[in-house]
């Protein structure tokens, strides 16, 4: 009896202890909770900016390939060598200016030749219809006379064009590129002897998918830019059919005036504006976070005694430099969180302040360095 004693005292002992230790560790944690509730979360540093309404005309963008009014290579017609250059590499010609002489010596020689023919063929035509008038000469001899004279004078003009070519000259004014013939050198038939373009004005190719060239239609402003620099023209005509194989159409803008640096076969990129008149809402691109359920941004609100970021999801549109346009969920005028995004939460305490804020341009223009 005294055995079962012992053990209930021991067991009684236990629970008092384990009893006492719970009341210590629910006590502990309640005290956590309650400084837990109490405890405020610092306000973060922002800057701000505010939802405004801005000219944001509606364009459609592709990139494109800047080519030449004309272009094509001046090749040797005729064989012959290389008698005089006229030119250097590089230079500004004008249309008919001479480029090459080729040596046409024997060529000038033979027509020459073919036109004392050719006159002789004349004389005795004249002399055959005198005769012919007072009935001497056969109506046969007098025809056989005529068409002697109109070969020779044939031969003589096909003398006279071949010397012609042995000169080459510019087909129109433009900028020749590198030499590709040498003093003395015997040139063959349809050999390569200088790249020929028409840079002034340029234009340039382009292509746009097939939902929107619905939107394009000549006579559109066009700005094209390459290396930091801008250059405006016009559209200037547009493909009637679309290819098959990528389902593009595509354009041809010209270019108003000179266009710098800009040369045939570079690379540009390529802007159509449509309508200047149209506006929209638009924000920094840096006050949209961006999640997988959506797009939000952190609004500025002084409704409560303290400066809070309320988080809002928005229906974003078209980015454009470093703003993007707002289709619902903002009104012009509301501040919006600008800086700082990833780091708030909802409801958070924010500290407005200027360190942070950057400049924002609708259409920036980086130093080209």
């Amino acid at each position: 009896m005294q055995h079962w004693r012992a053990i209930v005292g021991a067991v009684a002992v236990i629970v008092v202890v384990l009893g006492a230790l719970a009341w210590v560790k629910w006590t502990q944690i309640q005290a956590m909770v309650q400084q837990s509730a109490q405890a405020q979360v610092p306000p973060a540093s922002v800057s701000v900016a505010l939802v405004q309404e801005m000219p944001w005309p509606e364009e459609v963008q592709a990139v494109g390939t800047v080519t030449a009014l004309q272009g094509t290579t001046v090749r040797a017609e005729v064989p012959g060598r290389v008698e005089r250059l006229a030119f250097d590499s590089g230079d500004r010609v004008r249309a008919g200016q001479v480029l090459v002489v080729q040596d046409a010596r024997e060529e000038r020689a033979q027509y020459q030749a073919a036109q004392a023919a050719a006159d002789l063929a004349a004389l005795e035509l004249a002399r055959g219809r005198r005769l012919a008038a007072e009935a001497v000469l056969a109506q046969a001899e007098l025809d056989r006379l005529e068409a002697a004279a109109r070969q020779a004078r044939a031969q003589a003009e096909a003398l006279a064009a071949l010397v012609a070519k042995k000169t080459i000259r510019a087909p129109f004014d433009g900028m020749l590129g590198i030499r590709r013939v040498s003093l003395g050198q015997s040139l063959a038939a349809g050999d390569a002897i200088v790249d020929i373009q028409q840079v002034e004005p340029v234009q340039v190719e382009f292509s746009v998918p097939q939902e929107q060239a619905a939107r394009l239609s000549v006579g559109l402003p066009v700005e094209v830019e390459a290396g930091g620099e801008r250059h405006p023209g016009r559209l200037q005509s547009i493909e009637p059919q679309a290819d098959p194989a990528t389902r593009m159409v595509r354009a041809l803008a010209r270019l108003d005036g000179a266009a710098g640096g800009l040369r045939p076969g570079m690379f540009v990129r390529v802007t159509v504006r449509q309508d200047e008149r149209r506006a929209l809402l638009a924000i920094p691109a840096t006050a949209v976070l961006t999640a997988p359920y959506g797009d939000s941004v952190f609004v500025v609100d002084n409704a409560t005694q303290k400066t809070v970021a309320r988080q809002v999801f928005v229906r974003l549109g078209e980015r454009r430099g470093d703003f993007v346009a707002v289709l619902s969920g903002l009104n012009a005028g509301q501040p919006v969180v600008s800086s700082g995004v990833f780091r708030l939460r909802s409801g958070q305490p924010v500290v407005v302040t200027d360190a942070f804020t950057l400049p924002f341009e609708l259409q920036p223009q980086p130093a080209n360095e």
